[in-house]
């Protein structure tokens, strides 16, 4: 019975640690999206001209394009963020990186949501978390879990490396992690899915461009 229940603490330590590591994650994700709207909200002329011209951009590409160029507009940045996030999981010094992406991730989506907000009021926030929080919630929550298991996969390996690799499958390793990652990726592209049916339905009613 003891043993039964050290091995129970052992488990319910592995998973409030591993809880805590995501709510820090996400947080920083959210820092990172008040920073962005902060910035946007001091920022000079010639800077929003520049916000105000990729905004631009994505408003006619969200309405203009094809289904196909849409769905890509929504995943590329998540993609990206997700290959990072596996490349610097099976780098031994990768953990600091990946404590930083949710805030870069934020920092995007701070800015854009800040100046449609600050350029259009009331109509920006409709469109704003229509279009663009809804399915970012989805990719961002995945993009969030894919850095909480590659910060545990780095620390993984470094421990392993401690103790030079003695008893560690890497095979079922990078099995294992590369399975977790795909399936993460699998709401990466429900989350462009969504995005397109909101877009089709939704974009020319409250663009904020009209």
């Amino acid at each position: 019975m003891k043993k039964k229940s050290m091995r129970i603490k052992r488990f319910n330590g592995k998973l409030l640690k591993s809880n805590q590591t995501l709510t820090i994650l996400c947080v920083l994700l959210l820092t990172g999206m008040f920073l962005g709207a902060v910035c946007v909200k001091h920022a000079d002329e010639a800077m929003l001209e520049k916000i105000k011209t990729l905004t631009g951009a994505y408003f006619v590409t969200g309405n203009e394009s094809s289904i196909i160029k849409n769905f890509l507009s929504y995943i590329s940045a998540d993609t990206q963020f997700i290959i990072l996030s596996v490349l610097f999981g099976l780098c031994v010094i990768g953990e600091p990186i990946l404590w930083l992406l949710p805030v870069i991730r934020g920092l995007g989506l701070g800015i854009i949501t800040g100046y449609i907000y600050k350029a259009f009021n009331v109509q920006g926030v409709i469109y704003s978390t229509v279009l663009i929080v809804v399915p970012a919630v989805i990719s961002s929550l995945a993009m969030a879990v894919s850095c909480k298991e590659s910060i545990l996969s780095s620390r993984d390996i470094r421990s392993t490396l401690k103790q030079d690799g003695k008893q560690f499958n890497y095979r079922e390793f990078i099995k294992l992690f590369a399975v977790r990652n795909l399936i993460l990726y699998v709401f990466v592209i429900l989350s462009g899915i969504i995005g397109c049916i909101l877009t089709y339905f939704f974009s020319s009613k409250i663009i904020p461009l009209s």
